[in-house]
């Protein structure tokens, strides 16, 4: 099977959209992904916050940029003094605030608190106790999805690329 028909495969299993094997009925195939899948859950894909890079609300512009350099990432959780998913704060985030800011250099991001700075994309969070679907639905359109608690406390994150890793692993050919 080639690699775009295997991606495309297990792409439409995330979205849940209908799709076709060669090698197997479509009902039974569907049948032994959604088998697994009711024994799978959020936890399951969780990757925990002490493993993961995070700003608080108290953090600066170059906080930020020394942040995602270090870490290889394109965008970071954001968390309020109590441990709350605050938001998410991406590149672009901090290419558009240089950009609007007239006389804003790498010298002066210490002054400048990363609330202050616009989010044009709102990463969604996931509660750890929701649906797998709810969570698949998100990560078709995130990089990641933060996951938090029922009282709204971040608990880590899921990749996107873990859960391709993860279809493409558990789908035979």
């Amino acid at each position: 099977m080639s690699f775009d028909r295997t991606f495309s495969i297990h792409y439409s299993i995330m979205l849940g959209v209908p799709h076709s094997l060669p090698h197997a009925p479509r009902d039974e195939m569907c049948f032994n992904i959604q088998k697994e899948r009711d024994s799978m859950d959020i936890k399951s894909f969780l990757y925990p916050k002490n493993e993961v890079s995070y700003l608080m609300t108290s953090s600066n512009m170059k906080e930020a940029m020394d942040k995602l350099e270090a870490s290889h990432y394109t965008a970071i959780p954001i968390l309020d003094e109590n441990g709350l998913y605050f938001g998410t704060l991406s590149e672009g985030d901090l290419l558009w605030k240089l950009k609007a800011t007239p006389g804003l250099g790498f010298d002066m991001m210490h002054e400048i608190p990363v609330v202050s700075i616009k989010k044009r994309t709102k990463v969604e969070c996931v509660a750890i106790s929701a649906d797998l679907d709810d969570m698949l639905a998100l990560a078709a359109d995130q990089n990641f999805v933060p996951v938090v608690d029922a009282d709204r406390v971040f608990l880590g994150i899921i990749r996107r690329k873990d859960i391709i890793e993860y279809y493409t692993r558990n789908i035979a050919d």
